[in-house]
């Protein structure tokens, strides 16, 4: 048994590893066929079937888009995989490794688990905030529980008669009696919830809090959490040991890639390094205890752990496509006694764990830097002017009524004065930009692009002055997404205060930033655990921020909406992975009552195909919805087709910018039109009109 207060952590690993040879030999082996593991694979739209005696992918099942966690059933007869973009889940025959059915369930379906005996199977539609319950057989759908929460995790009770499901905001696990399909109860866990896994006698149930690092601890008896233990950076994956010896967590943002916790002390026993960052999500075990899979969403592949030394065994298996390893995903059986195991290696040593980036030293916000951008003579905002937007990486504002618009930005042409040319390398690519109300500021980003791999700058034109201030130098990222400005001159910004652009934090753990309006202070509005902002916008009475998050965890986004300090976040809109189910660039309505945003889908509502996406996404609709922020069921309002994008709400009016076909093909159109918050009265204007937002 590992002792509390062990120091050093190689003699512990070797103590467990000890426990868990005897434990596997104990289970023993047969000379049955080995079992499947089942690996979803959201970048390529296929499950990755691995032979798990000889560590090779002997099947890739095409099952469409956006496959997110996979369950075998309990005779390893079939498979069922959520696919979030398609509410659906899709049924894989294991015998022939074909798509056997496909099964309309909620809104953005993510976790799934099948009952022990193998007549139930209980899909988590964490979009729909919802849990639906299926006829393993038929396939029928037999009933569907509310959860108070978003939901993304399940597990099942051994003996069949409780269904936990985790989520977050609040953060807790509800818990739903299988007979009567209520839910009976609910469980305070903590931040932001990752996945779950039971005890094999069921007495715990094991919950990874991605927002705290840590693993909590459930007795599911008192239904109490009696104990959190500290793992590594944004914890993901949870999977038992089948003996019940040992839990292993996966942390997406650690070289100690997996955590192992002596389930007779519940404290970290190990940690298995890796050299890097490899993104760790989902992780199963086969069932003779031998073998850990830990799915990288970042290296394209499946880590192999031999159980007995904590050590990686030689090859990674390739899947592809950014596997996430959600679910029971690794199949019954025994591994055949004669099949040959790779050679076991010894685990590359790695770097101490970098510890958390400490807050950066805060420099001035007021840096003038009129070397940079270029104002246009007569740069001007008149009482007459509605919007302003980008073309052509030069700065515009424009007068809708008489369709005038002014140039901001840009050196003169030789052969035309009156307009800019727009070739600073500065300001490419220029993006989304606001005015304050007193019409003599404007703030906008440049540099923002898709891959996260790029510095982002902000910067501020006051147009009095004709000087121009690179907000928050020094941040990796900064402006990602939407910036407003709040009713008093404050600004607000997403923004990722480390140094580097190509870490992968700069991506994905931006906070919502606030500048004076004297621009002599700044500082972090939120503290979003596992998760990143962008997009932001203040509401019209200045009272709350509306911006989307990308979760961490999941590699999801939604819409999230906090008060003007940060505090009282909540989850408004639940949507799914990027460019297959995701959601962008909220707005409130001006009495605060409803947002308005995109949202990425693979079909139209009416089921139909999409047409190309303007960004180079492939087949994609990008259309408007709006949404009581108090719950409620979505109302689509862009009948465009295509992409819509960037909304921005005055009185009755929505203005978005929008596209049909790719801007990188001829014939394409981008420009953006102005429309009644019910889609009619559209009055297009522009071509080539870039995240066009009102002028106050």
């Amino acid at each position: 048994m590992v002792r509390v207060g062990e120091v050093k952590e190689v003699e512990v690993g070797m103590r467990v590893a000890r426990i868990l040879a005897l434990l596997c030999a104990a289970l023993g082996t047969s000379a049955q066929a080995a079992p499947f593991a089942y690996v979803a694979a959201r970048g390529s739209a296929a499950v990755s079937v691995i032979d798990t005696a000889t560590q090779a992918v002997v099947a890739a099942v095409h099952v469409g888009p956006g496959p997110m966690a996979t369950a075998v059933h309990p005779d390893g007869s079939q498979v069922y995989v959520t696919m979030g973009p398609l509410d659906a889940v899709v049924v894989i025959d294991a015998a022939t490794n074909q798509v056997s059915d496909t099964i309309a369930v909620g809104d953005n379906p993510s976790g799934i688990e099948v009952s022990p005996d193998g007549n139930t199977v209980y899909v988590v539609n964490t979009g729909g905030r919802s849990l639906s319950v299926l006829d393993a057989h038929s396939h029928e759908i037999r009933g569907t529980v509310s959860i108070a929460n978003h939901p993304f995790a399940v597990a099942v009770h051994p003996d069949g008669a409780t269904v936990y499901v985790g989520g977050d905001y609040p953060g807790q696990v509800s818990v739903v009696d299988a007979a009567t399909r209520t839910v009976t109860g609910a469980i305070p866990i903590g931040d932001s919830l990752g996945c779950m896994a039971l005890h094999p006698t069921g007495r715990f149930l094991y919950v990874s809090d991605s927002g705290s690092d840590v693993l909590a601890v459930v007795d599911t008896a008192s239904r109490r959490m009696v104990k959190r233990i500290g793992v590594g950076r944004i914890p993901v994956g949870v999977a038992v040991h089948p003996s019940g010896g040992a839990v292993y967590v996966a942390n997406l943002l650690s070289a100690g890639v997996v955590s192992v916790i002596d389930t007779a002390t519940h404290s970290l026993a190990y940690t298995i390094q890796q050299p890097g960052i490899s993104l760790a999500q989902g992780i199963g075990v086969r069932p003779d205890g031998r073998v850990l899979y830990v799915a990288s969403r970042a290296t394209h592949d499946v880590a192999t752990i031999d159980t007995t030394t904590n050590q990686l065994f030689g090859a990674r298996i390739p899947v592809g496509g950014e596997p996430t390893g959600f679910g029971r995903f690794v199949g019954p059986g025994a591994v055949d006694a004669g099949a040959p195991e790779p050679a076991v290696q010894p685990v590359v040593p790695a770097a101490p764990e970098p510890p958390s980036p400490a807050a950066a030293p805060e420099p001035p916000a007021d840096v003038a830097v009129p070397a940079i951008v270029d104002l246009m003579p007569g740069a001007a905002i008149t009482p007459q002017d509605d919007i302003v937007y980008s073309l052509d990486d030069c700065l515009w504002v424009q007068d809708l009524n008489s369709s005038h618009r002014t140039p901001i930005t840009g050196r003169p042409s030789p052969a035309d004065p009156a307009l800019p040319v727009c070739d600073d390398p500065a300001l490419k690519p220029l993006r989304h930009a606001a005015i304050d109300r007193t019409r003599t500021k404007i703030v906008f980003n440049v540099g923002e692009d898709f891959s996260g791999q790029v510095e982002t700058k902000l910067f501020l034109i006051d147009l009095p002055s004709r000087r121009v201030y690179r907000l928050l130098p020094g941040f990796a990222r900064v402006g990602v997404g939407g910036i407003d400005f709040a009713p008093n001159g404050d600004l607000y910004s997403a923004g990722v205060s480390l140094g580097d652009a190509s870490d992968p934090r700069a991506a994905e753990e931006s906070e919502v930033f606030r500048i004076a309006a004297d621009l002599g202070s700044w500082r972090q509005v939120t503290q979003l655990p596992n998760r990143g902002a962008a997009d932001v916008s203040v509401s019209e009475d200045g009272a709350k921020l509306a911006f989307n998050t990308l979760v961490l965890s999941t590699g999801n986004l939604e819409i999230m909406e906090t008060s003007i300090d940060g505090t009282q976040p909540r989850v408004v809109i639940q949507g799914g992975a990027i460019w297959l189910d995701s959601v962008h660039d909220p707005e409130h309505s001006p009495d605060g009552s409803k947002v308005v945003y995109s949202r990425i889908r693979l079909r139209m509502p009416d089921g139909s195909v999409c047409g190309p996406n303007w960004s180079g996404g492939g087949d994609r609709c990008q259309d408007l919805h709006t949404q009581p922020v108090a719950g409620g069921a979505p109302t689509l309002v862009s009948f465009i087709g295509g992409t819509s994008i960037v909304p921005d709400w005055k009185g009755s009016v929505l203005l978005y910018h929008f596209g049909i076909g790719s801007a990188m093909k001829p014939g394409s159109w981008l420009g953006s039109v102005a429309g009644g918050d019910d889609g009619s009265t559209m009055f297009p204007f522009g071509t080539n009109v870039l995240f066009p937002k009102w002028i106050p």
